[in-house]
């Protein structure tokens, strides 16, 4: 199989690195956060910048989506979480959720749960309708790093600093698996829209595959890239998915078996020429997101 990649559109608003890009409120709109402060919002219809944007007091580290009250929940390096409304332009609510950065946000629209993790080891889940905290776990003394939901919202997965991966059953967070993921710190986790893998990325630059239905035994290791591997995102079909790595490289691989299928970077596709920080795969393209402050909407195509 070949899968090209051109580049479809490039957004250059933030005046910093980007740290995470996520799937708006609308459709066809992307939300970022940046070093400079800012989130944006960016049209992937027009390949324009939206009307809303706002201004935090510290760096924007994790963004996720209530679309049922219409919100963006931003998390800050200063521990704090903020909830926005694009639509009226005004901030609902802010909270000071952990003395340390904010590492990833992820909602459950099934459960109305929001999750939020820490760089102080730490876990709190929220209601998603009175936005009340309900629940803190402390998982480790390192950072938790990323929260993955399974495609049907009953069990959550999360990766730690300590190199291990937890899952969780959904919506009481009984905790049913608990493993060693990679030697170094365990940085992202994403689950195939099947629901049957798990993978994750770590600091160690391997790509890991994990059996969800036999007991997450690994099945696969792969030293995929040269430096760390900060996120993986899966095609809305289920068929590739792509990983973003510190090497400055987008690299997209077949789901079935994680085989290789291209190599993007600043030589051969004008890629970033800085860390890639966030990879996300919309029905308009797969977008990237770094240290470059530059997003990319890039379109692929296979044979």
């Amino acid at each position: 199989m070949k899968i090209t990649a051109s580049k479809r559109t490039t957004y250059s608003g933030h005046k910093g690195p980007i740290y995470t890009i996520q799937r708006g409120i609308k459709h066809d709109e992307i939300v970022s956060g940046s070093s400079d402060l800012m989130i944006g919002t960016w049209s992937l219809t027009t390949g324009r910048e939206s009307d809303f944007s706002a201004q935090m007091p510290t760096h924007i580290i994790a963004i996720t989506t209530i679309p049922e009250h219409g919100l963006i929940v931003a998390g800050t390096s200063g521990g704090t979480l903020h909830f926005l409304n694009p639509e009226k332009a005004i901030e609902v609510k802010s909270e000071k959720y952990f003395d340390a950065q904010v590492f990833d946000l992820s909602y459950s629209p099934k459960h109305k749960l929001l999750f939020a993790s820490s760089g102080d080891g730490r876990l709190i889940v929220s209601d998603g309708i009175s936005l009340m905290k309900l629940k803190t776990l402390q998982l480790c003394n390192e950072k938790v790093r990323s929260i993955a939901i399974h495609p049907n919202e009953d069990s959550v997965a999360i990766a730690s600093s300590d190199g291990r991966i937890r899952v969780f059953s959904l919506p009481l967070m009984k905790e049913t698996h608990n493993f060693h993921a990679h030697n170094l710190a365990a940085n992202t986790v994403a689950w195939n829209p099947n629901g049957k893998v798990l993978l994750s990325g770590g600091r160690d630059a391997h790509l890991n595959a994990w059996d969800a239905e036999h007991d997450f035994q690994q099945t696969n290791s792969i030293p995929a890239h040269n430096y760390a591997i900060y996120s993986i995102t899966f095609s809305p079909d289920g068929q590739f998915f792509a990983t973003g790595s510190r090497d400055k490289t987008v690299k997209i691989w077949k789901s079935e078996n994680q085989e290789l299928l291209l190599r993007i970077n600043n030589e051969k596709q004008q890629g970033h020429v800085n860390s890639v920080n966030k990879v996300l795969w919309a029905e308009h393209g797969l977008i990237s997101a770094g240290d470059d402050r530059a997003i990319f909407v890039w379109e692929i195509s296979s044979d």
